[in-house]
């Protein structure tokens, strides 16, 4: 269990260096333009060491000991690194490929490297009972299912993203490193994966569906890669031509701090 209380100490200490110091604290952390415009990614790996208050950080770590206490027992040391950076970075960057028009987007916290650890127990002991009620492999599902409710409604100050890209991250990896070994329940694992393909593919090929809630079939990148010639190249232009006029009208009535998360995200998109 020795790197369980080594990666915890490492939380701990960067943690509590970014609480005392507000430049390090701004240098390290999740941030959009950062990272693309002056490719500062080392910001993937550090912002996962760095967390907004002891609360935060207390939260991210216990929760990290009791699960990452249960797979240290089954796991060698390097396979739980492995697991738990691969899962922080997974976050990050689906993070980062939801809010890359979002030049001022920050985030911080193991949340992302916590979720994978999760999904990794979960797998692996897909009976254990969460709250002492839900068996694992239930939680799994339901709390991915939320992660991606939270993304689509920007609920709350959460990093839903990250969550969810740690989580698939933390289920896949586990799987990969482990498949010779452990007799899975891929039935448990495909009811895990299809929703968040499902949901990948969607702010891929149809980001209008996080504004929205609509998908506007017409625009589908991947039937224009199969060889047919678009007999209407304008379409697409000008069905959002139209929605960013629409965005605007309403921008001038009540004002652009009136607009929803989702709209000020697609106004960004569309500008």
């Amino acid at each position: 269990m020795t790197v369980v209380y080594v990666i915890i100490a490492l939380n701990v200490l960067i943690s509590w260096k970014g609480f005392n110091d507000f430049a390090f604290f701004q240098r390290h952390k999740f941030h959009t333009d950062s990272i693309l415009a002056k490719k500062e990614y080392s910001r993937l790996f550090s912002s996962g060491f760095l967390h907004a208050d002891y609360t935060h950080l207390g939260f991210n770590m216990f929760t990290f000991y009791m699960f990452g206490e249960a797979m240290a027992l089954t796991l060698s040391p390097f396979d739980l690194i492995t697991i738990y950076l691969g899962s922080l970075l997974a976050g990050n960057l689906l993070a980062l490929f939801i809010h890359r028009h979002h030049g001022d987007y920050s985030a911080i916290g193991a949340s992302g490297a916590v979720s994978g650890i999760i999904y990794g127990t979960i797998i692996l002991y897909p009976g254990l009972l969460i709250y002492f009620i839900i068996p694992g492999w239930l939680f799994g599902i339901i709390y991915i299912l939320y992660s991606i409710f939270g993304i689509k409604k920007q609920s709350g100050n959460i990093g839903h993203d990250a969550h969810l890209g740690g989580a698939v991250a933390g289920l896949v990896l586990t799987v990969l490193l482990f498949f010779n070994d452990y007799d899975f329940n891929y039935f448990i694992v495909a009811g895990m994966l299809i929703p968040t393909a499902v949901f990948l593919y969607l702010i891929a090929y149809h980001p209008e569906w996080l504004l929205s809630g609509k998908i506007d079939w017409r625009n589908n990148p991947i039937s224009k890669t199969r060889g047919k010639k678009d007999t209407k190249p304008k379409t697409q232009y000008i069905n959002r031509e139209a929605e960013l006029n629409q965005l605007l009208d309403k921008v001038n009535k009540v004002g652009y701090h009136n607009l929803s998360e989702q709209e000020k995200r697609r106004l960004d998109q569309l500008s």
